[in-house]
């Protein structure tokens, strides 16, 4: 492993070091390289800022009674609604 960790730690380096592990874990046949692993990570994180920010949205409504359930339902329901609404006007 680097010796060099966190903040100050080369791109390159930390999608080598993710790559090594990726390989050594995996329980399935698929050869992915570093750049395909980050580029997949980042599809990734943007689904899940796009969750957070829907999610946030349900939260500050504060509806009394609601559970958690209820929550992820509509916030599911946002996302459908959004993503049809940005395929029509062609944004993501």
């Amino acid at each position: 492993m680097n010796a060099v960790q966190g903040v100050d730690q080369p791109r390159a380096i930390y999608w080598e070091i993710i790559h090594e592990y990726y390989h050594l874990h995996k329980e399935f046949d698929n050869d992915r390289n570093c750049n395909c692993l980050a580029h997949r990570w980042g599809i990734i994180l943007e689904m899940v800022n796009k969750f957070r920010g829907w999610y946030g949205h349900v939260q500050r409504r504060a509806q009394s009674g609601t559970t958690e359930y209820c929550k992820l339902v509509t916030c599911s329901k946002t996302r459908k609604r959004n993503h049809s609404l940005c395929c029509i006007v062609g944004i993501s």
